[in-house]
Parts: C-alpha cells; structure tokens; sequence
C-alpha cells in the first residue's frame, strides 16, 4: 500500500507526492530533496517518509523547528492515513491509495505514460490507484474545471476481448445508475488507443483498508454502512443488474463515513440477460472467492439478486470479525466447505455480536438461496427493526428513510421524518446566518451542523455602551428534542440580555430556567462572553469544559484559558467563576462547541480543547475567517472517516490592529 502527501498550508499548496514502500522520500528546502518546499522555516533536508516493513514512519533528520504529526512532536514516529503532518508551516496529509498497488516497484504500471495529457477532455493529474486490470488517474475536466477519476484499462489486455467487455460493461452498468451509495460514471470512451471511463472522485479509502487498520468495527458502524450497501444494492436490482463481485474492496468509505460501492465490471443484466459470467473461479484467490454465491461459484446458469445478498452477509460477517467464514488451506477444502456450509458462527469470533445480528447474517449467507432474503427490502426490515430498538432513527441512513414505511421498520413514531424536518427548520432559524459588524473588531464563525439536529446554538448580540455579547451553547440532545432545548436556552438568553445580565449570572439565570425542563442527564455546555469594544477587554464565564482559546499575535501560540466549571443541568452547578482576557491588536479569542473537542480519531483519542489550541499554534497569522477553516480542517482530520454525530461551531473574535 502506497500512501500519498499531498501540501495543504504553506507556500505549495495543492502539490503532493506518493510514497512507494520500495522508494523513501525525503522533504526538506533543497532542490535535491524527494519533495521541495519553499518554506523558510523548514531545514533543508528536514525529515524522511519510509517504510520500515511494518508500516510508514517519518523521522526527523535533525531539523531546527521539528516535526510533528498530529500536534505531537516526533524524532522518529509511524504516520498513517488521515495523519496530519506539519513542518514549519506547512501542513501536510497523509492519505492512503484507492487500492494497494499490484505492479513492481521497478515495473511503473501501464498508463504512466498518461500523466500530463488528456483523455476525453480530462486532463490527468496523478495517478491514485492501480487494479488487475488498469490504472485509476485523478483528473479535471480542461474546460469544465470538474473533479474526476479516470480508469484507464491496461495496455496488456486491449487485445482480450473479455477484458474489454468486462470494461465496457462497467461504464455502461454505471452510467445507468445514479444513487448516493454508487460510486456514478460520468464518461466513457476510446482515446488515443486507450479504452477509459470517468467516475465520480471519492475523497476516501476502501472498507477493506478500514478493517485492515481497525479490526473488527463498532456494531453500529457495521450495521449503518450495511444498511447504506444494501440500499444500493435493491436500486441497481431495480434498474435490472446485479453486481456480483461485492466486497469490501469495492466498497468506498468517504470521509463524512458513508459507503459508496465501486467495480460494476461484473454486473449483469436481468432484463437483457448477459450471458454467462465474467467471474471466473479459477485462479481467483481465496479471499475474494469468500465473497462470490455458491450458484455462481458452481456455475449455475440462472443468477438473481439474491447473489447480492449472500455477499453483502459475508461482508457484515467480515466487518464485525475480521475474518472471513471459509478459510479453508486450499481451493478443493475451500469448496467442500462452501457445500457443506461449514463454517464458524460470527459469535465464535467476536462475543459482542447479538445473537439476533447473527440470524441475519447465517440468513443473507444461505447456500441455498431459497432460504436467503428474498430481496435487500426484506434485509432492510429486519436489519432496521434492530437498529432502531438499539440506536432509534435518528442516525439510519438518508436513503434507508426515504424507503417508503423504513420508519415503521424501525420502530420510529409517525411522523419522525417530518419531525426531524420541522428540527432542522427551527435550528437554521435559530442561528444567524449574518453576523453583526462590531467596532475595531473581526467576528466570523464557522457552523457545520449534523445530519440529524446535533443543538448548537451561536450568536453575537449588542448592549449599550459600546459592548456585544458572544455566546455558544451545546443543548446536550439532538433530533426534535435539541432544537427545542435551543429554543428555551435562547429566550433565556435574549431575557439576560435586556437585563445586562454579567456573564456568570446570565448562565446562573439559565440554569434555573430550563433545569425543571431537561430530561434527567442531560446537561448544556456554553460559553457567554461580553466584550467590550472601546477597551478590548472581554468578560466571560463557562458552564461546562469548554474554555476560550486565546491566540496572541505577540507570541504566534494559542492556549484555552481557565475558567471551566460544572455544566448546565448538572447536580454540581452552581454559579461559574467569571474570568477577564485583555486582546492586544491582532490577538483572537476562539469560542467552540462540544463537536469540535471531543470527536475521536481511530484509536479513542479526543481531539480535545489543547488539540484545537495546537492547530490554532499552526495556522499562523492568516485572516480570521480562513484561521477558522483550519481549524475545521484539523477537527476533521482528527476524526477521521467516522461520522460525526454532533454539530460543530466555531466563533472566533480579532481585534484588529491599528
């Protein structure tokens, strides 16, 4: 597996490179170096990427400034994909191939030769991927300016006519089918005596690789992005094809963690038939072979959607296990066992898997096909009746609700849909979408809600006097019930207001007022400041841990300040301490919601409020409202591929210099 580091801050901006096992790169201010940077604060030769045969490091070759991933310094340290580099100051991250690499490191892949040109009207930039087959570019439409991937079919197999078949059929499967968890063709064609394709460009890496990294996957997780699979599935059904060669290989997970399925190569058509398949089991390695029906294995003539269906279970089988069900010690075991339908309960692999998931799964996973669901509806009623008994409807998949009855499957109310609808109309009037001038001041925010209504609630308010209050608050629920809690906190708000309330007394003020009506356990997180514009001084109070980050321009560094305390709603509330900052000119103070601390990376770690105050440290003195895009940049990084579940908010405040 090859990663790619591709610049996102400094001077080279957009330039990246790709880091092949066999060949280390070295990035430093020289010519000479693997990848040059015209950063002054980096050394020359400032720090090597390499793979030591376990995975990619970085080590620092003895630099001024250092090296750091993540926030954390480093001599010698491993990088993976969704790392964040930084050396001086530029930012670099670390992404990983689409798929690892097949061709020799001394054999460059066929089509290297494309670089730079153009096919079709995209002009190719790089190459992110390779397969058995061909070669995917990332590439720009030359007029269009659009964003797009382009496979390319190898040279070598031009003159195999099933190959470009095979090819042919892949661009004509997916240029029939548009759904938000199918990866859409755009394009196709014969170029310069290169058969391509153009697919949409997915910022992500394929399942396979996620469960490499992680092992065995959260149930949730699992069942969401089954769910999000299994609604492709039924609408390619829909359109009369079966895809055949489903696996996590050809699944692409984005970064915003929903599942896209890839590879329509092997798809046939039900209405106009296809002949016989362009599977073949011979030389097919074991792994892949796990995930191919036993009619197609055995060559049964008649093959239905229900083929689909088997390999979406081995699928979900492999993402709770990481293992795969036969995993017999040659082709001949692998079969008998397949006939046999010999093979361990998902339970025996991980105890955590209720035994009513693993009914579903032993179901979608039958031999005989007869005995599996009939279709990926039927799936989905089962699949959604347990989700939502154990996590409710609030985080099932957009276009598992959009299915006509999914919220009686689930177990949801009447009306959840157009509840949550009626949620998300109350919050996006709720938060204002212009922010107020204030004197000798810059105010910005940036506001990233959830899918489902996460509570945050943000503001910027006059008083008289030359004074303006800034205030973000986290309601501590989400969905309808969140937005309702956002709509006591705020006219509790705008009441402290008109009575010029001091902050720690307005949140005093707050607590009292909507303690009676939250439900047991929860708690509001929120920050209430009051600057004041003629001195530069600013008076705040927090209720819970989410402390201001304060960047002096005198300095270049950013830390959060005191002052956290108990939150809204919790037994231990009692009125916060009231804290003062001055603001030089040119200094920031940065406000933030519960979602952009606490979001965790792949191994639990919070993001935190020193995380958010090492990033604000990197961006440097770029304006306000592009400091606060950095900032998003880092929390999203942080985190990773996995959804977010909550909203995120940032209000940042500069006093401008004179």
């Amino acid at each position: 597996m090859r990663i790619r580091l591709i610049i996102q801050s400094g001077p080279d901006a957009g330039h990246e490179v790709v880091v092949d096992p066999s060949r280390p790169v070295m990035i430093g201010r020289a010519r000479e170096v693997g990848l040059p940077l015209n950063d002054p604060r980096i050394s020359k030769s400032h720090c090597l990427v390499a793979h030591d045969g376990q995975g990619f490091t970085v080590t620092d070759q003895g630099s001024s400034n250092g090296t750091w991933v993540n926030g954390v310094r480093v001599a010698k340290g491993p990088i993976r994909p969704g790392d964040i580099l930084q050396i001086g100051t530029t930012d670099i991250q670390v992404k990983g191939d689409l798929v690892p690499t097949t061709a020799p490191a001394t054999q460059p892949a066929a089509g290297d030769d494309l670089i730079g040109k153009t096919l079709g009207g995209y002009r190719i930039l790089d190459r992110i991927a390779e397969g058995a087959r061909g070669v995917v570019y990332r590439a720009e439409h030359s007029m269009m300016k659009r964003p797009g991937a382009v496979k390319v079919l190898s040279q070598a197999f031009l003159t195999d006519k099933k190959a470009v078949t095979r090819f042919l059929r892949e661009a004509r499967a997916g240029a029939a089918l548009n759904h938000p968890h199918l990866v859409q063709v755009l394009d196709a064609g014969e170029d310069q005596g290169h058969h391509f394709l153009v697919m949409e460009l997915v910022d992500g890496e394929p399942l396979q690789a996620i469960i490499d990294r992680e092992g065995p996957l959260p149930l949730q997780r699992a069942l969401h992005l089954t769910l999000q699979i299994a609604t492709a599935l039924d609408f390619a059904a829909s359109q009369g094809l079966v895809h055949r060669d489903l696996r996590p290989a050809n699944v692409l997970i984005t970064r915003g963690g929903d599942a896209k399925v890839i590879d329509l190569g092997t798809a046939l058509s039900l209405t106009t038939g296809g002949g016989q398949s362009l599977i073949t089991t011979s030389g097919l390695p074991m792994h892949e072979a796990n995930y191919v029906a036993p009619e197609i294995l055995f060559g049964e003539k008649e093959i239905d959607k229900r083929a689909d269906l088997y390999s979406l279970g081995i699928t979900l089988y492999h993402m709770l296990t990481r293992k795969l069900p036969f995993a017999a010690g040659n082709a001949r075991e692998f079969f008998e066992s397949v006939k046999a339908e010999k093979y361990l309960s998902p339970r025996a692999h991980n105890q955590a898997i209720p035994e009513e998931v693993c009914q579903i799964i032993v179901k979608l996973m039958a031999k005989d096909r007869d005995e599996r669901y009939p279709d990926a509806m039927a799936f989905l009623r089962d699949a959604l009746g347990f989700y939502g008994r154990n996590w409710g409807t609030d985080t099932v998949p957009e276009a598992v609700l959009a299915i006509k009855g999914a919220d009686e499957w689930a177990g949801a109310r009447s009306g959840t849909r157009y509840e949550s609808r009626v949620a998300q109309g109350v919050q996006a009037k709720m938060v204002p979408s212009k922010l107020p001038e204030v004197p000798g001041h810059v105010v910005s925010k940036v506001y990233r809600p959830a899918k489902v209504v996460g509570g945050d609630y943000y503001d910027v308010m006059e008083l008289p006097g030359g004074k303006y209050v800034l205030v973000v608050l986290d309601a501590g629920m989400r969905g309808v019930s969140g937005a309702m809690v956002m709509v006591m906190a705020r006219s509790v708000l705008q009441s402290s207001l008109e009575l010029d309330l001091a902050p720690a007394t307005a949140l005093l003020h707050l607590d009292r007022s909507v303690r009676k009506d939250l439900p047991a356990g929860i708690e509001i997180l929120a920050t209430y400041a009051v600057l004041d514009t003629e001195t530069g001084k600013v008076t705040y109070a927090c209720a819970g841990d989410l402390p201001p980050i304060l960047w002096r321009t005198s300095t270049g560094e950013a830390c959060p300040l005191p002052g956290a305390g108990p939150a809204i709603g919790a037994e231990s509330f009692e009125r916060p301490d009231e804290m003062e900052v001055a603001l030089d000119p040119g200094d920031r103070l940065v406000l933030y919601s519960d979602g952009a601390v606490r979001v965790q990376d792949t191994r639990k770690r919070p993001f935190g409020a020193d995380g958010l105050a090492k990033a604000l440290s990197r961006v440097g003195d770029v304006p306000l409202e592009g400091a606060l895009e950095r900032l998003t940049q880092a929390v999203e990084h942080h985190r990773g591929p996995a959804p977010a579940g909550d909203d995120l908010t940032l209000l940042g405040l500069e006093r401008q210099r004179e």
